[in-house]
């Protein structure tokens, strides 16, 4: 299981077309290694004039992009691409997915955590959630420790 950090990760990403974004935020985003699961956000994120970090006591939502800094790497070593290449997963590693509950008999019950706190890497493909039960021959998920 790979943990995503909380105070790095533990925001959900918003776009808007307003006023320019702050270059920090953008190019934090655009170095990240990007999902299979927001394969279509990278796009729409480079067109926007504005990207902002929800933080605070924001509530998770499926489907919620998510900037999140890896700290730990277990079950999922790999992140699945948007063009399905495998990156090798690292602590320190900000990547971006979203955020989705998971049900997979043989490897994780996960939901969606109901704070910004930290979060498992339930899918290779890039789901967000923390894991509840898991089988007892599964390495736990990767995890972060917070929301960017």
């Amino acid at each position: 299981m790979t943990i995503l950090h909380p105070e790095t990760t533990a925001a959900p990403l918003t776009a808007t077309s307003s006023a320019r974004a702050p270059q920090d935020v953008r190019s934090r985003v655009e170095r990240a290694k990007h999902s299979f699961s927001t394969r279509t956000v990278g796009a729409h994120l480079r067109r926007a004039r504005e990207v902002e970090l929800i933080t605070g006591e924001h509530v998770p939502r499926p489907g919620e992009v998510l900037l999140a800094e890896v700290t730990k790497v277990g079950h999922h070593k790999r992140l699945e691409s948007p063009v399905s290449r495998r990156q090798i997963l690292f602590p320190g590693d900000e990547i971006v997915v979203a955020y989705g509950d998971r049900y997979a008999a043989d490897q994780f019950l996960a939901m969606i955590p109901g704070d910004l706190g930290p979060a498992h890497l339930a899918a290779a493909g890039g789901l967000a959630s923390r894991v509840l039960e898991r089988p007892p021959a599964s390495a736990p998920p990767p995890r972060s420790s917070r929301s960017v």
